[in-house]
């Protein structure tokens, strides 16, 4: 027997339990505190509840005062009279009078059901009376639909047997006392301390067991469990903004175990800051769903868990992600990674998000700033070809990007440029099956993905060389402005170098002004205090030196320079 807990809201369900003994009325009453509505049927029971009557169905063609022959026994007194429906001219409920003479079998009743009409019309009777109520009486075949569930609770063993049987047949639930096979729900021991609900099932092997490991259990609840919960719910729902249903859990499963273990000596005051630190220890992080994506997240997942944060990723699909066909500068340039991430965070659903440096368009949304770091990867670019071949005139080489056509040019003046999309793995094996003789790749992302290139030759340029984009190989971490707390979190795990480097060169991508589709990078090199700056504007570049917190003036002589000349070829 395999038995799986569920819990179901049984409020104005009708139980009918068959039986009036101890173990019923014990049921009946467990019930009655879940809101449901009980209905027992018992020849004779001293238990209190509101006693209803019934009538009988004898069908449509028995005649109006027609008597039906009941012999009541010896002990009878002629002529008792009992409720019958005679058909539609016979008001409901009106006397027939038993014939108990000489012809009549002994004990043998002419009709036990008492119609679909009757059985709807005392279903609206015990929806209505609440508390428990009583049909004394034999219970019938029939009597079984009266109820939601059944419970077969009395001291004949044959007659359980058959209100089982009866249940199975029709479909309805059944729990027989003492005969675990014929079950088909188990009725629990159960502990109920507000929104608290604990149900314990031997699944009838053992009764004596679940009631002994009920009193156990409720002896290790505070006595202030219930309103330990009412509080603890009050400040998870008012958390603002609030956080992913998983992050809730971990968090109100640990301000619970602290709440317990103060055996509630803890005032408001004192409830809300365990339960704003609980829920400071989980993020909800925002990211793309590509394997790098989700690599460089991975980076930053690491480094928020060595501060004793807990997060989840949710992954959210950006325009980019959708158009894998077109190149990026037709379709929108800057951004078009970033901004279905950045709703995350303004709107709450996420508490940071992790972009690739080289993707953040220059202006974030409103309300939210970079505020981690973490340590840059490479910033170099590489070239994959085919191992054993050289690149000859004409050569194909995959790349959309106009800061890497314009380089190419120069350093590969023979091999003609081929717009490419797609994920890493989808240029490798474009290039492994012959439709580009070389691709370019950061090897930044390489390495994140830990990608094997052993069967491709590769060539990695230096940054002097071949100027990356602005923030190539740097993570950026965005959080909401007014989130002072997370915003203490990643300024820690930021790295010193690499955010001079990325405030350094997204300075110099402001300033250059450059549309999406003109070649722009940037590449800044920390040395102690000291900071060189190289920037590309189409084909020219220009570089600087100096300290390092004298960035802007040196990003603004280079932006002049490039902007100048760029001005002067045009005139």
């Amino acid at each position: 027997m395999n038995l799986f807990p569920f819990f179901e809201d049984i409020e104005g369900k009708i139980f009918l339990i068959a039986g009036g003994g101890r173990v019923a009325e014990r049921k009946a009453r467990v019930l009655l505190g879940f809101g449901a509505d009980v209905l027992v049927i018992a020849p004779q029971t001293s238990m209190e509840g509101k006693r209803l009557t019934f009538c009988l169905d004898t069908g449509a063609e028995a005649a109006l005062g027609e008597p039906i022959c009941v012999d009541t026994g010896a002990d009878a007194v002629p002529e008792e009279p009992i409720c019958v429906d005679t058909g539609a001219e016979a008001a409901l409920g009106e006397p027939i009078y038993m014939d108990t003479g000489a012809d009549a079998v002994l004990g043998e009743p002419v009709s036990r059901d008492m119609g679909e009409r009757e059985r709807q019309r005392l279903r609206e009777e015990v929806h209505t009376a609440g508390g428990i109520c009583i049909l004394e009486k034999e219970i019938a075949r029939e009597d079984v639909l009266l109820g939601d569930y059944v419970i077969a609770a009395t001291d004949d063993r044959e007659v359980n047997e058959a209100v089982a049987a009866a249940c199975q047949k029709k479909g309805i639930p059944v729990n027989v006392v003492d005969e675990p096979a014929l079950c088909t729900f188990f009725f629990p021991s159960v502990i109920k301390r507000g929104s608290l609900t604990v149900g314990i099932t031997t699944g009838g092997s053992s009764p004596s067991a679940s009631r002994l490991l009920r009193e156990r259990m409720e002896a290790l609840l505070p006595r202030e469990t219930e309103e330990i919960l009412e509080r603890l719910e009050g400040f998870r729902q008012s958390w603002k903004p609030s956080p992913s249903m998983e992050a809730k859990k971990r968090a109100n499963r640990r301000a619970l175990i602290r709440l317990l273990e103060t055996e509630n000596r803890a005032g408001d005051e004192e409830i809300e800051a365990i339960m704003e630190e609980e829920r400071a220890r989980n993020w909800v992080i925002a990211t793309r769903g590509s394997a790098l994506a989700l690599a460089q997240t991975e980076i930053v997942r690491r480094l928020l868990k060595e501060k004793g944060i807990d997060t989840e990723i949710r992954v959210v699909s950006t325009r980019g992600d959708k158009d894998r066909v077109r190149p990026l500068s037709e379709i929108g340039g800057k951004g078009l990674f970033v901004r279905e991430v950045e709703r995350e965070v303004v709107s709450g659903r996420a508490d940071i998000a992790v972009h690739s440096g080289k993707d953040l368009p220059y202006a974030l949304a409103p309300g939210t700033l970079i505020a981690g770091i973490p340590k840059a990867g490479d910033e170099r670019d590489c070239l994959i070809t085919r191992k054993g071949e050289e690149l000859f005139e004409g050569a194909r080489i995959g790349t959309g990007s106009p800061r890497r056509i314009i380089q190419m040019k120069r350093l590969l003046p023979q091999a003609a440029a081929v717009p490419i999309r797609g994920n890493v793995d989808t240029r490798l094996k474009k290039l492994r099956e012959g439709e580009y003789d070389g691709i370019f790749l950061a090897k930044a992302g390489l390495d994140r993905l830990h990608t094997d290139l052993s069967e491709f030759a590769v060539r990695i340029f230096s940054a002097q060389e071949f100027l990356p984009a602005a923030c190539q190989g740097i993570l950026a971490v965005q959080c909401r402005e007014e989130d002072e707390a997370r915003r203490a979190v990643l300024e820690e795990i930021s790295d010193p170098d690499s955010a001079c480097r990325f405030r350094a060169e997204r300075c110099m991508l402001s300033l250059l002004e450059a549309e999406c589709t003109d070649p722009v990078g940037a590449w800044a090199k920390m040395e102690g205090d000291r900071i060189t700056i190289r920037a590309l504007l189409g084909d020219r570049q220009a570089q600087r030196m100096g300290e390092a917190d004298d960035y802007q003036r040196l990003c603004a002589e280079i932006a002049g320079e490039l902007r100048a000349e760029s001005s002067g070829r045009k005139a």
